[in-house]
């Protein structure tokens, strides 16, 4: 029996390109040697020159590789090298994972959207073009194509001509591990970049146009060839985590992560906050479109007067509050800016001195130095804070039984064992419990910018399962749990950062909730 394959697929073959095809393409004979069906309205067939072809419409077949569930064109993999879909919705979970004969697909328009790990180990495939129709690109799908080099999103065009995208989700690690690719133009459909998306990737520049909204964990880790990422809407929340955009690890008395590359983003923007935090290069791309923002963290180092910049003025400032501090107050936000040397110690006649500094050339940065217990919070972060007998999750003892933490920089944490915390603003002290306490939290369950103090607590005589909340910023408590099956509640943050409650049952039903204080009170949602 005879049936066609693409000339045009041929006509790579002999100049040595790949690409994934989503064009009418001519024909050619060649002999079939496997058939079957791949869906209710679909069929494929495998010809003697190893292509593939998926026929007919609808949806295909789901296969469970993990339960032996295989396609039957499976025990060919070795054999197939070119793949040619007309018709069908999608491309299943794992259809044609780690087939290393592979180096050219064509995919119909009839196609919406592309499975998770659908081309995983794909490594002989160098170019891909996503057809107009895709809405959706699976978790790892072309993860490990280390071949991979170009990715190219068609479009479609409204009655006015202007261009239309249908991506709306890449999945996490779609692009992971592909260490050869260099060009990808993300549509202006898609809005989230997820974990590990571009993880170990060979991209050297690459623009996050304003649409995106949200960078994951490990998007862009460990991209060695990566100079340039373009960031710009300033709003984008940004994964908070020297891996989230990196270039290498770095082991000396600690583990660190790099990035030797460029962040472009906006004056004060998200991106410029986090190049500050995590000190990567850091180009601007101006005024335009900027939303100013009241995170903790992002702040001018050294603007004690708060008109956006650092100078001799802000040094008089500082002077003028240390000798009359009534006559001449400084603004909270402006005590964070201005605590400058030994960042975390409050103001001192240092912090104005470095600031001189500054202006003479003498030193070319701000801030100067930390106070090693200061601890920079950021609106949306989770810290847990460690007594200095606890492991973290990367098996190392964490010391930090006393901190001071940006969002309160007139107070002094201290885990005071056995398991009492306390605050001290320097003439009072304050228990944060009376109870036994396991963990402590910051986290902002309110929206206010601050972040509350969230307890694991039993106490003596009492039973596990209560949790209280502290908002030092509005002087309120709030406390919910007991010993009951429904009622053994516990903070928890895992390996990823999220901030949950459990509400343990002693049938092993648990079930997790995001902790909220709305409307004054402690809602698990």
């Amino acid at each position: 029996m005879k049936r066609f394959i693409s000339a045009l697929t041929a006509l790579c073959i002999v100049t040595g390109s790949f690409a994934v095809y989503a064009d009418n393409f001519t024909a050619v004979y060649a002999e079939e040697i496997a058939s079957g069906v791949c869906g209710e309205n679909l069929t494929w067939t495998l010809d003697s020159d190893g292509t593939l072809t998926i026929s007919g419409t609808g949806t295909m077949t789901e296969y469970k590789l993990a339960e032996g569930e295989y396609p039957e064109w499976y025990e060919y993999r070795d054999k197939i090298d070119r793949i040619i879909i007309n018709g069908a919705e999608n491309i299943t979970d794992f259809a044609f994972s780690s087939f290393t004969a592979l180096t050219a697909v064509h995919i119909s328009d009839s196609v919406k959207s592309i499975g998770k790990m659908a081309f995983m180990g794909c490594e002989n495939i160098s170019d891909i073009i996503i057809s107009k129709n895709v809405e959706k690109i699976g978790s790892g799908a072309f993860m490990g194509c280390t071949k991979l080099k170009n990715v190219t999103f068609r479009h479609g065009e409204d009655e006015n001509g202007e261009y239309i995208y249908n991506p709306q989700e890449i999945g996490q690690s779609a692009f992971s591990s592909c260490s050869y690719l260099e060009n990808i133009v993300l549509p202006p459909s898609v809005s989230r970049i997820e974990k590990n998306t571009f993880a170990n990737s060979g991209l050297k520049e690459i623009i996050l146009n304003e649409n995106i909204n949200y960078i994951g964990e490990k998007a862009f880790n460990m991209c060695s060839d990566l100079e340039k990422i373009i960031i710009e809407n300033p709003d984008c929340e940004i994964f908070n985590a020297d891996d989230t955009i990196c270039s290498m690890g770095v082991i000396a008395d600690e583990a660190i992560n790099v990035f030797e590359g460029t962040i472009c983003g906006h004056t004060g923007s998200t991106a410029q906050a986090y190049a500050e935090k995590y000190a990567v290069s850091l180009t601007s791309l101006g005024m335009d479109k900027c939303k100013f923002r009241s995170l903790d963290y992002k702040y001018t180092a050294g603007d004690a007067n708060m008109d956006g910049s650092a100078t001799i003025s802000d040094s008089v400032a500082i002077l003028q509050y240390l000798a009359n501090a009534e006559k001449y107050p400084l603004s909270e936000d402006a005590k964070v800016n201005a605590d400058v040397f030994g960042t975390g110690d409050g103001i001192t006649g240092n912090d104005a001195l470095s600031i001189q500094k500054l202006d003479a050339g003498s030193i070319s940065k701000l801030p100067e130095s930390f106070d090693d217990t200061y601890i920079i919070w950021n609106s949306g972060d989770v810290f847990q804070w460690y007594s200095g007998t606890e492991i973290d999750y990367d098996g190392n003892k964490v010391d930090n039984s006393t901190i001071k933490i940006s969002a309160f920089p007139e107070k002094t944490f201290t885990w005071n064992e056995p398991f009492l915390p306390f605050y001290t603003d320097g003439t009072d002290t304050k228990y944060i419990s009376y109870a036994v306490v396991s963990e402590i939290f910051f986290a902002d369950l309110n929206d206010d910018s601050y972040p509350e103090v969230c307890l694991n607590e039993s106490g003596t005589g009492m039973v596990h399962g209560i949790i209280a909340v502290h908002d030092l910023h509005n002087d309120k408590v709030y406390r919910t749990g007991g010993g009951s099956a429904s009622g053994y509640y516990r903070f928890e943050k895992d390996k990823d950062g999220q901030f949950t409650v459990c509400n343990y049952s002693e049938s092993g039903n648990s079930k997790y909730a995001v902790p909220k204080i709305i409307n004054d009170e402690l809602v698990l949602e």
